[in-house]
């Protein structure tokens, strides 16, 4: 039999290159601190985002931040 006449032996090597021509793309947002009195700043400086501020928890041990929207692309 002609390997033509199997299209199941082809069906994964086609998904799979398609997969890789076509890869599946991610949309990121921007880095928002939210005004809910944690403290939290944010300082961008090129590529870099320094989070500081924040709320220390009751015992001491934890620090929060609060965001309203938090994303990053693979640069950042």
């Amino acid at each position: 039999m002609l390997p033509l006449q199997r299209p199941a032996f082809y069906l994964p090597i086609l998904y799979a290159s398609t997969l890789f021509l076509n890869p599946p793309l991610t949309l990121a947002q921007t880095i928002t601190p939210a005004a809910d009195g944690t403290g939290t700043t944010l300082t961008i400086n090129g590529n870099q985002y320094n989070i500081n501020g924040g709320t220390l928890s009751g015992d001491g041990t934890n620090l929060f931040h609060s965001f309203t929207q938090f994303g990053l692309d693979a640069n950042q």
